[in-house]
């Protein structure tokens, strides 16, 4: 997302300064959390049990910080994570590079991926995650569905995300 100003800007001609545009994009996006996002209701509980038997949650999105900021706060799931990645915290890198997911070892204080757990709904993550030695809960989003069969035979176990309006 940090560079669509420019690439919207080189596309089609636009004039508007690009702080403008990135100002627009930002705005854009928020009003879609704000309007359209609905956490997984089920996800969520399994996070909040997790934390609140005294486990230790970090989030590895491919959602830059601006973005998935300010979504945890406005879901009110921020406190839930004792770490928060996002591509610019690691060079750039997202999640088919182990390198983020060493990241969030580090900051779980956590040498040993096979103490951890994994939830994920993207293949290229959950292969990542796999060859790592992490345990994988595959979250079964519709929109992977034309990797299905390959999450799954990759994942020790997978759940079917709720996204029903509940309280969280």
């Amino acid at each position: 997302l940090s560079e669509l100003p420019t690439l919207l800007s080189a596309l089609y001609g636009l004039t508007l300064p690009l702080q403008t545009l990135r100002l627009g994009i930002y705005e854009t996006v928020l009003r879609h959390y704000r309007t359209d996002v609905v956490p997984y209701r089920n996800v969520v509980g399994i996070l909040r049990g997790i934390v609140g038997s005294g486990g230790r949650a970090a989030l590895v999105t491919a959602t830059p910080h601006p973005y998935a900021d300010r979504a945890l706060r406005l879901f009110g799931l921020a406190e839930c994570f004792s770490a928060v990645l996002a591509p610019e915290d690691n060079g750039g890198v997202g999640k088919w590079d182990p390198s983020i997911f060493r990241l969030a070892l580090s900051r779980l204080g956590c040498d040993a991926p096979a103490l951890c757990r994994v939830y994920e709904d993207s293949l290229y993550s959950i292969r990542t995650a796999r060859e790592m030695g992490f345990s994988v809960t595959a979250v079964l989003d519709p929109s992977a569905e034309s990797d299905r069969a390959e999450i799954l035979s990759l994942a020790d176990e997978a759940i079917v995300p709720i996204r029903e309006t509940a309280e969280l």
